[in-house]
């Protein structure tokens, strides 16, 4: 039986005080943005304004958001900084406030360059060291941790636009929250922060209101993936290849631009890999609101029809709370494993 329509609780802590008194009677929507491939979470809030009644936070202002229903409570869904204050209004059409939020603090030194290398080290060595000219405290996950190559480079980069190279050389998802900064690997059940993952039901008739899933897209798949490095010792180039897990294409994949090393080869092509066994399938599906909702979390479907129900890895979370809708959870899916994409009658 369909849980139906629940009464949304929200709380919005600014610098320490609760505002959730009085923003209540102003809020129109409030909203969370979560992304593996991205470097940090959003968040807004959209406030009715007349009379311009709410003080205006400032750039500097740390923000907590916590989301839930009513009788089960709620939970902190963003943390972060004021990032941009917005005022829009018009003849005969009133005014709104709009407070976004990033959970990076965009005036901190994330975005400041840095020039640097290091030789024989590990991921975790370099990522802290740079991380902490950035100010931040960072944490290497799972197997990221031990990779190791003869040379690391930041070239006149922010330690943000770093991080997000690394993501994508490694298969990794990277993310920035306060002072701490996370790099997972993707496709591992292991989330951005290392906390533990509670997996999303989705479920027609229960909790499941709209779906909009292709468990099966052709194009992105490949059986391998090959690069090319040059070997000094040798003077030759050599190639690298990796399969891609449960890739059933007969086509190899081969990347164009050639790395530095055999193990750079190695990781960049484990990367596109991972890329091409995730975007086999992707899809949405909107269920009532979700604070456990996590990227890289299992979101298990069902009740929708055969080949479609099956497990998921959610690649992006967006929480919403407004007056029509209510808490809704909006998760897009990929990574289609166990039933999914199988219709077997």
């Amino acid at each position: 039986m369909f849980e139906g329509w629940r009464k949304p609780i929200y709380v919005v802590i600014i610098d320490g005080n609760d505002f959730t008194s009085r923003f209540r009677p102003l809020v129109k929507s409030i909203r969370v943005s979560k992304k593996a491939k991205q470097s940090s979470h959003t968040a807004e809030i959209l406030l009715a304004d007349p009379e311009g009644i709410i003080a205006l936070p400032t750039d500097e202002s740390k923000i907590q958001i916590h989301l839930g229903h009513e009788g089960d409570g709620a939970d902190v869904v963003f943390e972060g900084t004021v990032n941009d204050v917005n005022s829009r209004g018009g003849k005969g059409s009133g005014s709104e406030l709009t407070i976004s939020a990033n959970s990076a603090d965009q005036k901190g030194k994330i975005k400041q360059q840095i020039l640097g290398h290091k030789d024989d080290a590990t991921f975790a060595d370099v990522a802290r060291e740079w991380g902490g000219k950035a100010g931040l405290g960072v944490e290497v996950l799972g197997s990221l941790a031990q990779i190791t190559r003869p040379y690391w480079i930041i070239q006149s980069e922010s330690f943000q636009a770093w991080g997000q190279r690394m993501a994508a050389e490694l298969g990794a998802t990277f993310q920035v929250i306060g002072e701490r900064a996370f790099f997972s690997p993707r496709n591992e059940g292991i989330s951005a922060t290392g906390a533990e993952l509670t997996p999303v039901i989705a479920a027609r008739f229960r909790n499941l209101k709209v779906w909009d899933i292709s468990p099966l897209i052709g194009r992105p798949q490949y059986q391998s993936v090959r690069t090319r490095y040059y070997d000094r010792e040798t003077a030759q180039w050599m190639e690298e290849t990796v399969e891609v897990r449960g890739g059933a294409a007969d086509v190899q994949l081969g990347l164009q631009t050639p790395e530095a090393d055999q193990s750079t080869a190695r990781d960049r092509a484990a990367s596109s890999a991972k890329e091409s066994e995730r975007e086999k399938g992707s899809g949405t599906v909107v269920i009532l609101g979700d604070y456990a909702a996590e990227p890289e979390a299992t979101c298990i479907v069902s009740g929708t029809r055969p080949g479609v129900d099956g497990e998921y890895t959610i690649d992006a979370v967006d929480h919403s709370v407004t007056k029509k809708g209510g808490f809704e959870t909006t998760l897009t899916i990929k990574k289609p494993s166990g039933e999914a994409g199988k219709d077997t009658r």
